[in-house]
């Protein structure tokens, strides 16, 4: 299974990027920072909403990520 993230939004708002996930990978799993957290469908067509709704899944970093992540930035590496 091919999976691809998306960062920094926790949706994606880009139809040209719905339609090169649709064909390139899996699923897109948008970091978000709870469980439970909602993926926002900002389209005014119902066609790309619903693509959202087959291709993108939340994506809750755990702990030990956020951790490292956390030393990284404090250490000011990329």
């Amino acid at each position: 299974m091919v999976k691809a993230l998306y960062y920094p939004f926790t949706t994606i708002r880009s139809q040209n990027l719905i339609k090169t996930a649709l064909l390139l990978w899996d699923s897109v799993e948008c970091i978000v920072p709870t469980p439970g957290w909602q993926i926002e469908k900002p389209f005014k067509q119902k066609s790309y909403n619903e693509a959202l709704e087959l291709i993108v899944c939340p994506y809750v970093p755990k702990h030990q990520e956020r951790t490292l992540a956390h030393n990284d930035v404090k250490a000011g590496r990329p």
